[in-house]
């Protein structure tokens, strides 16, 4: 039989579908799911509500926090952003747990939320403000003890009598002063030794045999990166070096950058970046003049740099820094007003109180164990005394370390 042709179909005449309302759909699944969930209960979805919001915060919370230290840690002290925040007020990371804390207490999925905000406490009171535990503190290590004070004098603006007393009560063996006053040479008894050179001065209850001048000089124009006063001390358990550094801060640059009115000028961060080579520079110098002393050695003085600052990593770190073995706290040392962040006066309310930075540092090389460390009380100049106490070790002692 021939094949017969298919028949066509007539095309159809239904009429269109109406288009899907896609939100409107995910809204009323979402109220359905609330109502099953809740039995229909508005008090139960606004607690509901609530927990979501208070989720929703703590995830952010923590991923600003883990931002931040992001940028302070591949950045500070090397980039513009960045080292502002490493030089700016650490004190409020931690605020909104006061706050986020008690929420997520209160409402649903508790334990998840707390456990979030436990990362977060760790991240902000941490790398973030630099809480320090002496989980390397060697407070009952044997041998011969030498105890260290350091201090930034603001310019000659702590008393005489303070100092000395403040010496005395630490029972200090050196002492290291920056922005020094010829004055201060005066101020100790007999028993001491002193060598100043410009601003610098040491001090000590041991023969001073030997001192050196390092003035760091990084640029053509003379630009100083840092200073350093190196001593030859002879303590009774043998010859000692001592070195007392104040190097260049950080605040000229930062001033090319922060603006009261327009808070941020991108413009000068050519300035920022520039000062930070100098500084740079000027540790390296003195890191490069140090590594070759051959005697046991104690840094101190104000190095006008954080533990997290990329300069601080690169060439500082090689030396234990007293206060991270052996302090507690966030050891804050240099006291800044927030009034200095407007010293023009732009705004038209006056901001009070002062935020923290641990700028002043005491160091020590493989030779020695550090027992305590902590930052003393206010005596009148706007870096705190920092106060370490070390032991000297054996070298079969020190080699294995």
């Amino acid at each position: 039989m021939p094949m017969s042709s298919a028949t066509p179909v007539p095309p159809s005449h239904a009429p269109p579908a109406e288009p899907v309302d896609l939100s409107a759909a995910v809204a009323t699944r979402v109220h359905s799911v609330a109502e099953a969930r809740t039995g229909g209960d508005g008090k139960e979805g606004w607690r509901l509500g609530l927990a979501a919001a208070v989720t929703t915060a703590v995830w952010i919370y923590l991923g600003a926090l883990l931002i931040i230290w992001g940028m302070m840690h591949f950045g500070g002290d090397g980039d513009w952003l960045p080292t502002i925040l490493v030089y700016g007020p650490r004190q409020f990371y931690a605020l909104p747990l006061v706050v986020l804390a008690p929420l997520a207490l209160i409402c649903r999925w508790r334990f998840r939320n707390l456990w979030r905000l436990g990362i977060a406490a760790a991240v902000a009171l941490g790398p973030l403000v630099n809480w320090c535990v002496p989980w390397y503190a060697v407070p009952q290590a044997e041998g011969p003890r030498l105890r260290v004070l350091s201090l930034n004098t603001w310019g000659g603006a702590v008393a005489d009598e303070d100092l000395v007393a403040l010496a005395s009560r630490v029972a200090a063996d050196v002492v290291l002063l920056q922005e020094a006053r010829p004055r201060y040479e005066e101020v100790w008894s007999e028993e001491w030794q002193v060598r100043r050179s410009g601003g610098l001065l040491v001090a000590s209850r041991w023969p001073i045999v030997e001192d050196e001048r390092l003035t760091k000089r990084v640029s053509a124009q003379g630009t100083v990166g840092g200073r350093g006063l190196l001593v030859a001390v002879d303590a009774p358990f043998g010859r000692i070096a001592v070195c007392n550094v104040h190097m260049r801060t950080p605040r000229w640059g930062l001033t090319e950058v922060l603006d009261p009115l327009a808070f941020l000028v991108p413009e000068g961060a050519d300035s920022l970046i520039e000062e930070i080579a100098y500084r740079r520079a000027g540790s390296e110098q003195l890191v490069d003049r140090l590594a070759g002393m051959g005697l046991p050695l104690v840094i101190g003085g104000d190095f006008n740099m954080t533990t997290d600052s990329r300069i601080y990593r690169a060439f500082w770190s090689r030396y234990t820094d007293a206060f991270l073995a052996a302090g507690w706290g966030p050891g804050f040392t240099k006291w800044t007003p927030y009034s200095d962040l407007d010293p023009e006066g732009h705004w038209d309310y006056e901001l009070e109180g002062e935020f923290g930075t641990r700028i002043d540092h005491v160091l020590v090389d493989g030779h020695w164990a550090v027992a305590r460390a902590r930052v003393e009380e206010d005596v009148g100049s706007d870096h705190r005394p920092v106060f370490a106490e070390v032991v000297f070790l054996p070298k079969g002692t020190a080699d294995q370390r």
